[in-house]
């Protein structure tokens, strides 16, 4: 009867240890669940700043396109209207080599300049 007892007293700490084990392991899992959860949270975050700035970039660019072209059409209106030759020079040398110097910037603001001016005379002129 002792050795039973004592085989029983030998499983009734194996269960309990058993037992702390799962509970240990179950709580382990929880912990690496809500890991895995704030990892996707973080990921879904990341991935939605993403999407704005492409979205930003996108947006910004078709600005560009559209200034580009406004640009475009007033340095045509001018130089037909106005045969100066820094127009003409700065728009034929962008379109010559597709490359923007420093002189063609510089050139660009003058042009730009002289547009304003124009534009602001023309508002006059309606008035």
């Amino acid at each position: 009867m002792q050795e039973q007892t004592a085989e029983l007293e030998h499983a009734k700490r194996l269960i309990e240890q058993r037992d702390q084990e799962v509970k240990q392991l179950r709580s382990r899992i929880e912990d690496l669940k809500r890991q895995m959860v704030d990892a996707q949270d973080a990921v879904d975050m990341k991935s939605n700043n993403e999407r704005k700035l492409q979205r930003t970039i996108d947006e910004q660019q078709e600005q560009i396109e559209h200034l580009q072209t406004q640009l475009d059409h007033q340095l045509t209106r001018l130089k037909r209207q106005s045969p100066s030759p820094a127009f003409g020079r700065s728009a034929s040398m962008l379109s010559n080599t597709g490359q923007s110097t420093t002189n063609d910037r510089q050139t660009l603001v003058t042009d730009k300049e002289h547009l304003s001016q124009y534009s602001s005379e023309e508002d006059c002129d309606d008035h």
